[in-house]
């Protein structure tokens, strides 16, 4: 793509051996819920994402 960008994606993160999560669901979930940690998670995955499984692309 050529310059940083935030992509957000369809995908199934039910199966752990394709995705790492940082921070875990279950704690950002109950964190948000309490308020007192942000709401963001990195998802490393590590198979293709389909083009159609793409929902938006904004460029930093």
């Amino acid at each position: 793509m050529g310059k940083p960008a935030v992509i957000t994606a369809l995908v199934d993160l039910s199966d752990p051996r394709a995705h790492s999560v940082f921070t875990a669901l279950p704690n950002l979930f109950v964190g948000k819920a309490l308020g007192i940690q942000p709401a963001h998670a990195e998802v490393f995955y590590r198979f293709a994402v389909p083009a159609e499984h793409i929902e938006s692309i904004v460029h930093l």
